[in-house]
């Protein structure tokens, strides 16, 4: 009994690991466990053995997520989008007469553009000839009949029938003068004693403001044919003085004080004066208010324009169509004249031709080329014309475009023509 206690006592007993494997189980115990040991294994391998082994071969670890590719931004669409073209196009380089060098107040009428220019003996400019250049032959000739009777011609206008011409003294005051094409005859329009007025020819009516006095500003307006002067407003130590007026065959305008709402007269907002020819009653002028200062307005019978300042770089351009609201077209204008149905203008030396009758919206176009440096000269018949100052040469670049008759701009013209604009903001004069 003793030795069975004995022998009990020294058994060990089955331990429940291995009573566990040696069930059914037991085999996918293992193979859970052998998994379990190796995937641990990777793991301290990727988390702290993989590191600085690819740091040490300049590798980066994780791998940088490439970023989501970033969505081109859509532009907001400007009221007017402004838009280059290959100028070289569109535009004509008039070439200059060699024994001429210098030009200036370039001016269309049909198939003919009249300028002057010239040099005197020491080789500087002195506008000593007019002359008429040929759109369609390209040829030049000098326009016999004018008279010269001080030191320099200026702003030569045109029409079939006549030349308006000012004779210009270089201290000031001169001659306007006009030559009748058809018959020869030359006679002086009017004398002016200071400075050198801006003269616009409509049909036989020609149009200036000149300087009467010391403090006395008049607008004139002048008929070739009977040769009688109307006086159609004096200035008196006026701003709007200084301003030009201009002329359509429908309507003369000029700048004007706003006396609306007030019995003094206010310096920072202007008017638009003007008098149809076909429908303004007497000698009383009829008024446009645009709520802004009104500086040097131009007309075509339908569209007006003008600028807020005096000249220069701080002018803000405007539009108003069929007596209309006023539209704001661009900033920092230098020159700007009205086609039929464009508006041209210079800003940073480059010039631009606005179409306000393109759908769905207007279409503002660069018409010189790049690296010009362009000087404004003027609009007249539909024809463009600036300077390129941007080459040094021994004579002036004289340059001009007729942006109506550009293929390239694909334009959409409605049939009605000019759009109808309330005119609300056109106020008569009392």
């Amino acid at each position: 009994m003793a030795r069975r206690s004995l022998n009990r006592r020294g058994r060990r007993p089955r331990s429940g690991r291995r009573r566990l494997m040696a069930t059914a189980a037991g085999p996918w115990i293992k193979i859970l466990l052998i998994v379990v040991l190796i995937a641990g294994a990777l793991f301290t391998i990727y988390k702290f053995a993989l590191p600085p082994a690819l740091k040490l071969l300049n590798i980066q670890w994780p791998p940088a997520t490439p970023a989501p590719p970033t969505p081109t931004p859509v532009p907001t669409p400007s009221p007017h989008p402004i838009q280059a073209l290959d100028a070289t196009e569109i535009q004509t380089e008039i070439e200059i007469p060699s024994d001429m060098r210098f030009a200036t107040d370039p001016m269309r009428h049909g198939n003919e553009i009249v300028y002057t220019g010239g040099v005197d003996d020491s080789g500087s400019q002195k506008n000593v000839k007019v002359v008429i250049y040929d759109i369609e032959t390209r040829q030049t000739r000098e326009q016999n009949g004018l008279q010269l009777t001080n030191d320099d011609y200026f702003q030569p206008q045109l029409n079939d029938k006549w030349i308006v011409y000012l004779d210009q003294k270089r201290d000031g005051g001169g001659l306007i003068r006009a030559y009748d094409r058809e018959s020869g005859a030359d006679f002086v329009v009017k004398e002016y004693y200071v400075g050198q007025p801006v003269i616009t020819l409509s049909g036989s009516r020609v149009c200036w403001i000149e300087r009467t006095g010391s403090y006395r500003d008049k607008v004139f307006l002048f008929d070739l044919t009977t040769q009688e002067n109307v006086c159609l407003e004096t200035f008196e130590s006026a701003v709007f003085g200084q301003s030009a007026c201009h002329m359509s065959e429908k309507e003369i305008i000029w700048a004007g004080f706003d006396v609306s709402g007030s019995t003094d007269h206010d310096i920072d907002h202007g008017t638009i004066q003007f008098y149809n020819f076909e429908g303004t009653v007497g000698n009383i002028p009829e008024t446009y208010a645009p709520e802004t200062y009104v500086h040097n307005p131009k007309t075509n019978g339908n569209a007006r324009a003008w600028i807020d300042a005096n000249g220069g770089p701080n002018a803000t351009l405007y539009l108003s169509l069929n007596g209309g609201e006023k539209r704001s077209i661009n900033t920092n204008v230098l020159g700007f004249g009205l086609g039929s149905n464009f508006l041209a203008y210079c800003k940073d030396e480059v010039v631009h031709v606005y179409f306000w009758d393109v759908h769905p919206q207007p279409l503002d176009r660069e018409i010189s080329l790049k690296g010009e440096h362009c000087i404004f000269s003027g609009v007249s018949d539909d024809a463009v014309f600036w300077f390129d100052t941007g080459i040094s040469k021994s004579s002036d670049i004289m340059k001009f475009a007729m942006p109506n008759e550009i293929d390239i701009l694909q334009r959409e013209t409605p049939s009605s023509g000019i759009p109808t604009i309330p005119t609300t903001t056109s106020t008569p004069t009392p």
